[in-house]
């Protein structure tokens, strides 16, 4: 995890850190390049993808195909919060989704969910999802991983346009304090965050864009700057 864990540097530091210029809003229907660690930070998704490429619990515990692919169930977890302290829910799963799939909304993510369709998506009880394709895919689950940027789930019935950069209402293991866009986004760690494991060890993180990697190499060489992403 790049923004999360305990493996670089000390607890109360600040860590900061190039990015690229966005190309759009941090946003979930509208992410693009630039944007895309700003959600990674302050959002979860139902799935993450480790460095590995591995599949790895998130607001999903665990998951399972059937029907030759076509049918997909997703255990939703029951500890998870946004950072308005409202508890996450599989309502909020189902509207995330069901949200990038409506046409109105011009989701950048909807595309890459293939052949999932809004009724198709399920809620079977509190703490579970089930997903009935047109069609079999037996990599449906890496659709709706953290890999898919803008599925960082959604309260239910918040819009996942600009507006909802004002306050970045995610679940992630940082919370936003303040944001401009292609300048700087400043986050403070979130002592609530489901994932013990991964709650940051840095007090506080700066997201500083930089419109190329070897823009930003003379702030690192000086100190100014921790790493380039």
């Amino acid at each position: 995890q790049m923004f999360g864990g305990s493996s670089v540097g000390a607890a109360g530091k600040v860590f900061k850190y190039a990015s690229q210029a966005q190309e759009g809003p941090a946003a979930p229907w509208m992410t693009k390049g630039g944007s895309l660690g700003i959600l990674n930070a302050v959002g979860a998704g139902l799935i993450d993808v480790a460095p590995s490429g591995e599949l790895v619990p998130s607001i999903a515990t665990k998951w399972k195909g059937s029907n030759a692919g076509m049918t997909w169930t997703f255990t939703i977890r029951t500890d998870a919060k946004f950072h308005d302290g409202s508890p996450l829910t599989a309502d909020d799963v189902v509207y995330t989704i069901q949200s990038h799939l409506n046409p109105d909304n011009k989701s950048q993510s909807a595309g890459r969910l293939g052949d999932c369709t809004s009724e198709g998506i399920i809620k079977v009880d509190e703490e579970t999802i089930r997903f009935e394709l047109s069609k079999t895919n037996a990599n449906f689950p890496f659709a709706v991983a953290s890999s898919n940027y803008g599925l960082c789930i959604l309260k239910n019935g918040e819009k996942g346009d600009e507006s909802w950069v004002t306050k970045m209402n995610g679940a992630g293991p940082w919370i936003m304090v303040s944001h401009i866009m292609n300048e700087k986004t400043v986050f403070k760690r979130n002592p609530d965050y489901f994932d013990k494991a991964q709650i940051p060890s840095f007090e506080t993180m700066e997201q500083i864009q930089y419109v190329s990697q070897s823009a930003a190499i003379p702030a690192l060489k000086t100190g100014k700057l921790d790493s380039i992403h």
